[in-house]
């Protein structure tokens, strides 16, 4: 019988005194003496001081079951230690010895998981199983992803979006993909307030979702888009995709413009103005600036240029009969 432990570990040693083949019973007396690696209490050249513990009383748990907690030190040698019990049953002494293996205590970095970390666990080939000895065939290898923020939509709104297309793509990948476009929502939310917040959620989480799987979409367009021709017979998969395709990315740049606005505006609209002012043809317009003069009609302001307000010399383009010359006249 064997038992491992690491160390500064504790092994939990537990005996059970039988009388006969299945009767439980307490011997009048019982102890336990712990050997280190190499010194075998069955061997006749191991004495009593080879012992690293001796004469321990374990403590009884029911009838004829004891148990000793053995504290294994932080720099034991590790190997194979040896629990050697004694007990006393109607005066007869009896004496048994069982195997504790003690494993090196291997330290690790001390590591915090944060947002957005992938764990890795890799178990090594060597490691066998305690019962059969039988050791994994390769490495054994699995991963995956610590909580992720910000995180906007989430794998079963993506395939229920997309269907047969992402039926084969991990979990992680779909994840990753979530949390890159959650990224980019947050960044393109030029307007952080509105007026509607369960409506900006909507907006954010279908942006995600589309931006989400029109990048993995491209990314597989060419596994799933395949035509094969026999003669006249003509076979062509994935007829549906590029369609698909169109519709996230009209999708994407629908709801990008409502994201900019942080929702104040609903899709194929544009921001209510805050300030205005009049146009050049607005009636009402103001006088200011040069140039500007009241009309003679009341229909609003006019922009007029009356030759007497401005006396600029003319000039007047004649023709003789001589040559054929212009001649300029000033008047």
């Amino acid at each position: 019988m064997s038992r491992i432990v690491y160390q500064d570990g504790i092994a939990e040693l537990i005996v059970r005194a039988l009388y006969g083949e299945d009767v439980l019973i307490d011997p009048t007396s019982i102890l336990v003496d712990i050997y280190p690696p190499g010194f075998d209490p069955r061997d006749a050249d191991t004495v009593p001081g080879d012992a690293v513990i001796l004469g321990a009383i374990p403590t009884r748990t029911g009838t004829g079951i004891y148990q000793y907690d053995y504290s294994v030190d932080v720099d034991a040698d590790d190997g194979t230690y040896y629990d050697y019990w004694t007990w006393v049953v109607d005066g007869v002494t009896q004496n048994y010895t069982f195997e504790i293996t003690v494993l090196e205590r291997v330290n690790l970095e001390s590591y915090e998981a944060q947002y957005n970390h992938m764990i890795r666990v890799v178990l090594d080939s060597s490691i066998a199983a305690l019962d059969t000895s039988e050791e994994l065939a390769a490495n054994y290898e699995m991963h995956f992803m610590y909580e992720m923020s910000p995180y906007y939509s989430n794998p079963r709104i993506l395939e229920m979006e997309a269907g047969a297309y992402i039926q084969d793509i991990p979990d992680d990948t779909l994840d990753a993909e979530i949390l890159l476009a959650s990224f980019e929502a947050d960044t393109l939310t030029f307007i952080s307030t509105n007026d509607n917040d369960e409506y900006y959620q909507y907006v954010r989480r279908k942006y995600v979702t589309c931006k989400a799987l029109l990048r993995m979409l491209s990314n597989v367009y060419s596994t799933y888009m395949k035509r094969k021709r026999l003669a006249d017979l003509d076979v062509t998969y994935g007829d549906g995709l590029p369609s698909k395709l169109d519709q996230m990315a009209n999708c994407v740049s629908e709801m990008e413009l409502v994201l900019n606005s942080g929702a104040n505006i609903s899709p194929h609209t544009s921001l209510r103005p805050s300030t205005t002012i009049p146009g050049i043809s607005a009636m009402d317009r103001p006088v200011f600036g040069r140039g500007w003069q009241r009309g003679q009609q009341n229909i609003g302001n006019t922009r007029d240029y009356p030759s007497d307000y401005h006396q600029r010399a003319r000039k007047g383009y004649t023709r003789t009969p001589r040559g054929g010359k212009n001649w300029t006249n000033t008047s």
